[in-house]
């Protein structure tokens, strides 16, 4: 309801650098992209050389199932910085959302996300909570964020899952 008040959705890519993933993790990171309710995104994968031989024909089988869902096969691997560049080099959105191959998001994850980018402009990088989910599904060892405060960055990186950075700064900023 929120998002239909809007016109000109940013196109969010995600970046997913991937190196020998356990399948069953990969498909639940890729599916909970897949299940967001904002649909303006583009998934670009860029796998690091695996040597899991599974993992090349499920990229493809993945990418033929949603045209949104883009992927690089790097030939040599390298490290994740690397990776994620690849994976960047594919990506034609105005802003650039970092997954890794097991991170889940809630299905409103990218809306809540267009919201904020929507009504704040002016903004170039935008971090949110997180918490982990065990075996079970279990969640726990949630990450609640505050505003920007360089003393608790001092103490801990709170810069992490979900991380979304305009892409022309982090094209600047190579």
């Amino acid at each position: 309801k929120r998002l239909s008040k809007h016109q000109n959705m940013p196109l969010i890519s995600l970046v997913m650098p991937v190196f020998n993933p356990p399948l069953q993790y990969l498909e639940l990171a890729i599916e909970s992209v897949k299940k967001q309710v904002y649909e303006n995104w583009e998934l670009c994968i860029a796998d690091d050389c695996s040597t899991d031989t599974k993992v090349r024909p499920f990229l493809e089988r993945v990418a033929a199932s949603d045209s949104r869902i883009k992927f690089t096969f790097r030939e040599k691997n390298e490290n994740i910085s690397i990776a994620t560049n690849s994976a960047a080099k594919i990506a034609s959105g105005e802003f650039i959302a970092f997954l890794d191959q097991d991170d889940e998001l809630t299905p409103n994850a990218l809306a809540e996300v267009s919201l904020y980018l929507i009504e704040h402009p002016q903004c170039d990088y935008l971090y949110t909570d997180d918490d982990k989910i065990g075996e079970a599904g279990k969640r726990f060892g949630p990450q609640f964020k505050p505003d920007w405060s360089p003393e608790l960055l001092l103490s801990y990186m709170y810069f992490s899952h979900l991380i979304v950075a305009r892409r022309s700064i982090f094209n600047d900023l190579g």
